[in-house]
């Protein structure tokens, strides 16, 4: 009992030193890492400390990007307005005044241009090669040609946001399978479609419908839901380690390098 009290101790005196360094250099420092381990010393958990390492680490990115989103918004408030004198006399000046223009979605103005960058996503592509996965047949990669392909971007998204808004209020429905209950991220929504390539173009074409604040923002929460420890918590470790264990875990590492995109 000593011992354990020693090391929560220590363990404490290594958290007060972490918290005096940087904010944005504390998720990679090494006194982050003696601090987990001695944790799991007192606790005797049989826990992955890699796994341990990364959601301690997580958490000191996401106050960080907070941080700076705060100091971010605390500064544009804080900017002072420019202030227009009352002159004793002012050039007239003739406004002509134009049609509200139609709305037209980013989306859109992309195809009418033929171009693929966009000023919110600045040419930034979620890519299928850069999504790790375990190893999977060529034809996995290729999209199966469904007619759920052409589902617009914003009604595919708004489908697959509804459905974890849901769950993450109620939990999953009993007596219904949980691979029903997924939301999966493709166009059609349906487990038969998930591939590398299907997840890509379905995070690519949210990001195509929304500025790069938007981006931002969805981004880290889809990180957070596809969180590997919050997917265990939502549909079970069993459905994650078992029949679902290469789709869950592809989605959750294609969820990490979307966010990688937008979080600078």
């Amino acid at each position: 009992m000593v011992i354990g009290v020693a090391k929560v101790r220590e363990h404490e005196h290594l958290m007060m030193r972490l918290n005096s360094v940087p904010l944005e250099q504390r998720a990679d420092h090494p006194r982050l890492e003696e601090a987990v381990r001695l944790l799991l010393c007192h606790h005797h958990k049989h826990t992955d400390f890699d796994k341990e390492l990364e959601d301690d680490s997580q958490k000191f990115q996401d106050a960080a990007e907070a941080a700076k989103e705060a100091e971010a918004a605390r500064v544009k408030r804080e900017k002072p307005t420019p202030q227009k004198r009352p002159g004793i006399l002012r050039k007239t000046t003739v406004q002509f005044i134009t049609p509200f223009p139609l709305p037209v979605t980013r989306r859109g103005a992309e195809l009418a241009e033929g171009s693929a960058a966009n000023s919110g996503s600045s040419g930034r592509r979620l890519q299928a090669r850069d999504i790790p996965s375990e190893s999977e047949s060529d034809s996995d990669l290729e999209s199966d040609g469904s007619e759920d392909d052409d589902v617009h971007p914003l009604k595919a998204w708004k489908r697959y946001d509804s459905k974890w808004k849901a769950i993450e209020k109620s939990g999953l429905e009993e007596g219904l399978p949980v691979v029903d209950q997924v939301p999966w991220p493709v166009a059609s929504g349906k487990h038969q479609d998930v591939n590398n390539q299907a997840v890509a173009t379905f995070f690519n074409n949210v990001a195509d419908e929304h500025d790069k604040t938007g981006c931002r923002a969805i981004s880290s929460h889809e990180r957070m839901r596809w969180y590997s420890r919050n997917v265990k918590d939502t549909f079970g470790r069993d459905v994650y380690e078992g029949i679902l264990k290469k789709e869950l875990k592809m989605i959750s590492s294609a969820a990490k390098e979307f966010r990688k995109l937008y979080s600078q």
